[in-house]
C-alpha cells in the first residue's frame, strides 16, 4: 500500500531545470556516491553532510536515502508544442515555473 500511496502524498524531494537531463542525472548519482563513500569512512557524520552539502546528490546521501529509493519524474518541454514561444522563453518559463513550485512544496532536498 505505501507503493502506491507515497508518491500519491509526497511533496518532491527535489525540483530543477536542466537542458541536458542525462549530464543532470549522472552528476546526481556521482555526487551520491561521493557523499555515500564519504559517510562509510565518516560513520555518524551524516548531520554534518546535510549542512556541507551544495548539491542534491549529497543531501540525499546524508538523509541516508537508498538510491533505488529515488525516481526521476520528468515534464518534457520544447518550443514546438508551445506556439510562438521560443527556446529561450521557454527556458525562462521553465525556471518561472521551478521557482513557483518551490514555493508551493518546499522540497526538502531541493535548493538552499
Amino acid at each position: 500500500m505505501l507503493d502506491q500511496a507515497i508518491p500519491v502524498f509526497s511533496s518532491p524531494m527535489y525540483i530543477g531545470v536542466a537542458k541536458d537531463l542525462n549530464d543532470r542525472l549522472l552528476r546526481h548519482r556521482t555526487d551520491f556516491d561521493k557523499g555515500v563513500q564519504w559517510l562509510s569512512k565518516n560513520p555518524g557524520e551524516a548531520e554534518s553532510l546535510a549542512t556541507r552539502a551544495k548539491n542534491f546528490g549529497l543531501r540525499a546521501a546524508a538523509k541516508g536515502l537508498a538510491m533505488e529509493q529515488l525516481e526521476v519524474w520528468v515534464i518534457e518541454t520544447s518550443p514546438s508544442g508551445m506556439g510562438d514561444v521560443d527556446a529561450v522563453q521557454l527556458r525562462s518559463i521553465a525556471h518561472t515555473t521551478e521557482w513557483l513550485l518551490h514555493k508551493i512544496f518546499a522540497p526538502v532536498l531541493g535548493k538552499r
